[in-house]
């Protein structure tokens, strides 16, 4: 029953993350990228490869994480 129950609370999980990135896609071009950053530990070496994929300046990479971690705040909690 416990893995049945993990297995139902995985895909909720992956529902929720999912409904997620589709956000942060309207949101940004590079939105779903940067959550992935984060996802794997890249929050701090994502900002100069980001800046020159989309060409945009890194501040406003910068600026774009610290409202991706609002919004992640708010669409989780």
């Amino acid at each position: 029953v416990a893995s049945s129950l993990n297995v139902e609370q995985e895909a909720i999980g992956n529902a929720e993350i999912d409904a997620f990135r589709k956000v942060l896609l309207d949101w940004k071009p590079w939105g779903a990228e940067l959550m992935d950053a984060y996802l794997f530990d890249a929050k701090r070496t994502c900002t100069k490869d980001l800046a020159e994929k989309y060409r945009v300046s890194e501040r406003t990479i910068q600026r774009s994480k610290t409202t991706f971690e609002r919004m992640a705040k708010k669409y989780f909690e």
